[in-house]
C-alpha cells in the first residue's frame, strides 16, 4: 500500500467510524483527564513556535470566514459575552488598569495618539447619542449647564444636579404624553422648559440656584412655540387640557 493509498484508507475509515471514535475519545478523556491535560500542556510548551506559526497561517488563509463566524457567535451570545467580560474585568481589574496606564504613558507623546483618541471618543459619543436617547438627553443638559457657567467648573456632576439617573429623567419628561417616545416629541418640536428659568442664574450665581434650575422637578416638556413665547417666565404646563399656570 502506497502512502497516498494509506491516506485515503485512513480518511475513509475515519469518516465511516467518526461517531464511534468520538465516543471512545470522550470516554478516554473522562477517565484520564488530568493526564491528557498535562500531556497537551507539555506539547504546547515544547512546540510553542510551531503551533503559533500554524495558527497564524490558518488565520491568514481564513480571515474573513473566521471573522464572520466570530461575529455571528458574539451576536447569538451577547449576554453571555457581556457577563464574561464584566467578571473578567472585576477579577483582573488591577492588572488591566496597570496595563492601560503603562500603555498611555508610553504613547501619550505620540502626535498621532491624541488624534486617534479624540476620533475614537467622538465616534463613540456620536454612535451612543444616536442609539441611546437617555445619553443624548444627559449630553444636552451638560451642554446647557456649561453654557450657563460660561467656562467655570461645576460644583457637582450633571447627574447629581438633575437629581436622578438619565433614564429616570427621560421617563419623567415623557410621562405626561403616554404612547409617545422622547424622539417623537422632539421631532414634533417639544422642548425642555425650566420653571425657574436658566436666566435666573445670572441674577443669583450660586451653587444652590444651579441645583434648583436643573433639578428634574423644575423641568417639563412643552411645545417649542409656547416655550419661545413665555421664555424666562415660571409656569406649569398641563398636556391634558392645554392649561398654563403662570407665576411671576
Amino acid at each position: 500500500m502506497t502512502k497516498a493509498e494509506k491516506k485515503d484508507y485512513d480518511r475513509k475509515y475515519y469518516t465511516e467510524n467518526r461517531e464511534r471514535k468520538k465516543a471512545a475519545s470522550r470516554a478516554y478523556y473522562a477517565v484520564n483527564r488530568e493526564e491528557v491535560i498535562a500531556r497537551e500542556k507539555m506539547y504546547s510548551v515544547l512546540n510553542r513556535e510551531e503551533i503559533l506559526a500554524r495558527k497564524r497561517k490558518y488565520y491568514k488563509s481564513n480571515k474573513e470566514e473566521i471573522r464572520v463566524k466570530n461575529d455571528a457567535w458574539e451576536l447569538a451570545n451577547a449576554k453571555q459575552m457581556k457577563a464574561w467580560h464584566k467578571a473578567y474585568h472585576i477579577k483582573h481589574r488591577e492588572k488591566l488598569n496597570a496595563k492601560c496606564k503603562a500603555w498611555y504613558h508610553a504613547n501619550k507623546n505620540d502626535p498621532n495618539f491624541a488624534k486617534q483618541k479624540n476620533k475614537y471618543n467622538m465616534d463613540w459619543r456620536r454612535k451612543r447619542r444616536a442609539s441611546d436617547p437617555a445619553y443624548r438627553l444627559l449630553c444636552d443638559v451638560r451642554f446647557k449647564v456649561l453654557r450657563i457657567l460660561k467656562g467655570r467648573g461645576k460644583h457637582l456632576p450633571t447627574v447629581r444636579l438633575i437629581g436622578c439617573s438619565p433614564r429616570n429623567y427621560l421617563s419623567y419628561l415623557i410621562k405626561p404624553y403616554p404612547g409617545k417616545t422622547f424622539k417623537q416629541l422632539r421631532d414634533e418640536g417639544y422642548e425642555i422648559h425650566h420653571v425657574v428659568p436658566c436666566s435666573s442664574y445670572t441674577e443669583n450665581p450660586c451653587p444652590e440656584q444651579l441645583e434648583k434650575i436643573f433639578h428634574y422637578s423644575n423641568t417639563q416638556l412643552i411645545p417649542g412655540t409656547i416655550n419661545n413665547q413665555i421664555r424666562c417666565k415660571a409656569f406649569k404646563y398641563d398636556s391634558k387640557d392645554e392649561h398654563f399656570e403662570f407665576s411671576f
